[in-house]
């Protein structure tokens, strides 16, 4: 028992806790190392007698007790600060060439196969899209899938979706187009207004024009607004808050 006037008791955490609380378990597949770096970018370990060590070896060794210690580990990840060991191989020498797991297996694991969307439930961008890394790179799977199930995709060209599920990648729900293509497609569904913020004469259902709205204002100085809305084929509420300036800002 610690007595008073002894002193700080001080907490030592073991080896393998200070390892695993460098860990950002965050991603789906890959244990991203938030420790000391080596040189070369590769995670590294400090042990308790001083020494460094690859933290992918340490993470290696801890899921491999009691086996025989390979010479060297070698990484599977495009991911440079994975140590997940489930990552990594056995290797005769430092150099042994990178055997990336085949971009398609990785894929179909993160699929959710519904009755109409293929639904994908890996790494989401903020907007919706699904995209997975192959090689350090993403990529956005609605566009893998395309290539994987398809064919390829000329340049320039767009993936769009025909149920407009983003992070759907049932290949019998895409298809390709231009930008116009795309945008002509979100026309008439009804959604390019909100997505792309058209706004003013832009907008799909407008009834009136930057010019016709400067005459709609003036008319409403001298003129009820009944007679302003029957003039312009609007309603009311149309007239008020585009005189009120509520809507129509982009106008002066």
């Amino acid at each position: 028992m610690l007595r008073r006037g002894q002193g700080l008791f001080v907490v030592k955490h073991s080896e393998r806790e200070r390892f695993f609380s460098k860990i950002d378990y965050c991603q789906p597949d890959c244990w991203l190392w938030l420790g000391t770096l080596h040189p070369s970018g590769r995670p590294a370990f400090k042990l308790g007698n001083g020494n460094n060590i690859s933290a992918l070896r340490y993470a290696w060794l801890e899921s491999h007790t009691g086996e025989s210690p390979p010479r060297f580990i070698v990484s599977l990840c495009a991911n440079k600060l994975c140590v997940n060991p489930a990552h990594a191989r056995e290797a005769e020498h430092p150099g042994a060439a990178v055997e990336y797991e085949p971009v398609k297996a990785r894929f179909e694991t993160k699929v959710n196969k519904t009755d109409f969307c293929w639904l994908w439930t890996g790494l989401l961008h903020p907007k919706g899209y699904g995209y997975i890394k192959d090689r350090g790179k993403n990529i956005k799977v609605h566009r893998l899938a395309y290539e994987l199930y398809i064919g390829p995709i000329p340049e320039g060209m767009l993936v769009c979706h025909t149920c407009d599920v983003r992070n759907c990648v049932n290949p019998e729900h895409l298809w390709l187009g231009t930008n116009d293509d795309n945008i002509r497609d979100m026309r008439l569904k009804g959604r390019a207004d909100r997505v792309l913020k058209f706004k003013g004469s832009q907008c799909t259902n407008a009834k009136l024009t930057e010019e016709s709205v400067v005459r709609l204002r003036e008319a409403a100085k001298y003129k009820t607004q009944a007679a302003v809305a029957a003039q312009f084929g609007v309603s009311e509420a149309t007239v008020q808050l585009a005189v009120a300036r509520k809507t129509w800002k982009h106008v002066p």
